[in-house]
Formats: structure tokens, sequence, C-alpha cells
């Protein structure tokens, strides 16, 4: 996590990763240290996934980075 300076306040950027699923397709996490995983379809992180945690192949994948020490 990335923290700038900015007057009257503070800008925390978090990394976003680019999982890919075992069916092929790719989804977008922005991970945060406290807070999780937020899941996304597109790189600009405009379409957020509802309920990622109800599909199988979002949670395997995010077993998989968890596995990995946080790292994709």
């Amino acid at each position: 996590m990335t923290c700038i300076r900015i007057p009257n306040g503070i800008i925390c950027t978090y990394p976003t990763y680019r999982l890919r699923l075992e069916d092929g397709t790719c989804v977008f996490m922005s991970w945060h240290d406290y807070c999780g995983p937020e899941f996304y379809r597109d790189k600009n992180e405009r379409r957020w996934i509802d309920e990622w945690w109800e599909n199988p192949l979002i949670v395997k994948a995010l077993d998989w980075f968890t596995g990995r020490g946080n790292r994709a």
C-alpha cells in the first residue's frame, strides 16, 4: 500500500493483481492488508464483482494467491 500526502489529507493506493481463473478468464483484484480483496472484471476497477465468494473459481484463485504469501 502506498500513501501519498496531499493538502488536507492522504490518498492510499492498493496493489492490483490479475488472476487467471481455471476456465481461462481473468479477474482483477485489489488487495488491502486489513480489509481483504475486492474483485473487478476490468483493470480500471469500474466493473465490481458483487458476491464473488459464491463463485468457486474466484475463491480457488484467492486461495492460491494467499497460499503464495499474497503474491501473484
